[in-house]
């Protein structure tokens, strides 16, 4: 996912998934500009979906789905500073 500054992608574990934006349990925050990375961390299972973005009270949120066998799908949400 693409915003105005930055590239939100949730990759790693070189697995294939047959799902649109599929990637393993690493999470990153790219800046778009520089493609310097701002922020990585582990995500509890693989991501399953694409990204999304949206704003709460004036807080840009990340919300991105994961799941794994034996791992029960849920939905990560991410306040941005």
């Amino acid at each position: 996912m693409v915003t105005k500054t930055l590239l939100v992608a949730p990759e790693g574990n070189n697995l294939w998934v047959p799902v649109a934006g599929g990637g393993g349990n690493a999470f990153s925050l790219l800046d778009k500009k520089t493609g310097k990375v701002i922020h990585e961390m582990q995500l509890p299972a693989m991501a399953t979906g694409i990204p999304m973005t949206y704003m709460a009270n004036d807080r840009q949120f990340i919300v991105v789905a994961v799941g794994a066998a034996g791992y029960p799908a849920e939905l990560i949400a991410l306040a941005l500073p």
